[in-house]
């Protein structure tokens, strides 16, 4: 979710995704634009590196690329994941 909530959105199929990185993402708006239409789960892609939300209703899932920690936490960023996610490491 980048953002401004430009690219959550509803998925059913991985075909035709675009995947953009780049930096500056801040999960918690990404979930908050996601769970205004009631999930059954929420599938995340990042580095972990982020402001995370408080636990969402839903189950979530996190597709965690690898990247060294950052050296400190602030202003909500945390080292990885919450404990409260379920965690798929890619690569």
């Amino acid at each position: 979710m980048r953002r401004g909530g430009r690219l959550a959105r509803p998925l059913c199929q991985a075909e035709g995704i675009e995947l953009i990185g780049g930096g500056g993402t801040d999960l918690r708006t990404g979930f908050d634009q996601a769970l205004r239409t009631r999930p059954d789960v929420i599938v995340a892609l990042t580095d972990g590196q982020t402001p995370w939300p408080r636990r969402p209703p839903c189950r979530t899932v996190v597709g965690l690329f690898p990247r060294p920690p950052r050296e400190t936490e602030r202003d909500g960023w945390r080292a990885g994941p919450p404990e409260w996610a379920r965690v798929v490491r890619i690569g």
